[in-house]
C-alpha cells in the first residue's frame, strides 16, 4: 500500500464517522417542549421591532443559535441584526458547542423587562 492510497483511505475514514456524528447530532434537534404545528412563527427581527405587539405571547421565534451567556445558563438568540437573551426550557441542556450557528426555532413567551426583549423558552429546535 502506496502512502497515497492510505492517506485516502484515513480520509475516506474521517468523512464517514464525521458525517454519521453529524447525523447522530441530527437526530436531537429538539429540546425540551415540542413546538405546537398551530403555533404562530416569527422572525426575531419582527418581536425586536415590535415588542409591544408580542409581549406576553407564546409563539415560536426563528434566528440563529449564538453564544451561551455569561451566567451559564441562558443563551444568545440573533439574526442579521438583533440579539437577545434567551432564558432555554428548565432541565435542558443545550448542546451550544455543537449547534453554535445553527438556524433556530425558540418556542416560548416573549418577554420585555427595561425595554429588552427577552424569551422565557419551552421548547428549542434547530433546523
Amino acid at each position: 500500500m502506496t502512502a497515497m492510497t492510505s492517506i485516502t483511505r484515513l480520509f475516506c475514514i474521517g468523512s464517514l464517522l464525521a458525517a454519521f456524528s453529524h447525523n447522530a447530532l441530527a437526530q436531537d434537534k429538539q429540546f425540551g417542549a415540542s413546538i405546537p404545528k398551530e403555533t404562530q412563527t416569527v422572525a426575531l427581527s419582527e418581536v425586536v421591532k415590535h415588542p409591544d405587539l408580542y409581549k406576553g405571547k407564546t409563539l415560536a421565534v426563528t434566528g440563529t443559535l449564538g453564544d451561551m451567556c455569561s451566567d451559564g445558563d441562558d443563551f444568545f438568540f440573533k439574526d442579521k441584526f438583533d440579539l437577545i437573551e434567551v432564558v432555554p426550557p428548565r432541565g435542558v441542556t443545550l448542546p451550544y458547542k455543537d449547534m453554535k450557528g445553527a438556524k433556530t426555532r425558540v418556542y416560548g413567551k416573549v418577554m420585555v423587562r427595561r425595554g429588552e426583549v427577552h424569551i422565557d423558552a419551552q421548547g428549542v429546535a434547530f433546523e
